[in-house]
């Protein structure tokens, strides 16, 4: 996915074929996304790898998104903070179960383990 800087947005270029919107902006989630989220959702500092096309293409989309946004009286670096929908995803990635591996006869429909 090719990404373009237009004023203080960044558009992205999907793929061609059909695939789900994740979101308004059409960002696409990534470990290293939620590692973003998660960093400014712990920490008060800047991020370590603020300067990475990854993370600042995250970084950028979140605020755009309303899931992160400066800290109040903040003026020294990138300091930022989750809103409250940014909470709101954290909450929901915390409380999302293991994967459980399971197995099923074809034959009946029952299921055993997990």
């Amino acid at each position: 996915m090719q990404s373009q800087l237009s004023g203080s947005r960044i558009h992205k270029t999907p793929p061609p074929g059909p695939r789900a919107k994740p979101n308004s902006s059409d960002m696409e989630i990534t470990p290293c996304s939620i590692e973003v989220l998660l960093h400014f959702h712990s920490l008060t500092i800047p991020h370590p790898r603020a300067e990475s096309p990854e993370v600042a293409e995250a970084i950028v989309a979140f605020m755009n998104e309303g899931i992160l946004r400066r800290r109040p009286g903040e003026y020294v670096g990138l300091r930022l903070e989750t809103t409250e929908r940014g909470k709101a995803w954290v909450t929901m990635l915390c409380s999302t179960p293991f994967p459980e591996r399971v197995w099923r006869n074809p034959l009946t429909g029952s299921v055993f383990g997990g």
